[in-house]
């Protein structure tokens, strides 16, 4: 009778010791993930600052073309000198 109480807790070691390796296994599998969404976080950052920089050098060209087509005192018939 003892020895068929030493196989259960040998068995029981075992698939305790199967469980800790299977859960080692999924924690490097979960760091894993959160490190590829960081890095993908960072990805979508440095896309979204060159879009921010790409539209900030688009309104600059937008407001020298308007300047430029449309200069300030530059050319404008003044009415009242006829």
């Amino acid at each position: 009778m003892q020895d068929g109480i030493q196989l259960e807790q040998g068995t029981l070691i075992e698939v305790l010791q199967n469980k800790l390796a299977q859960a080692a296994v999924k924690e490097a599998q979960l760091e894993a993930a959160v490190q590829q969404l960081i890095n993908e976080g960072r990805s979508m950052s440095d896309k979204i600052m060159d879009l921010e920089t790409q539209r900030e050098k688009e309104r600059a060209r937008e407001e020298e073309a308007t300047d430029s087509a449309y200069p300030i005192g530059g050319g404008a018939i003044d009415a009242s000198t006829g």
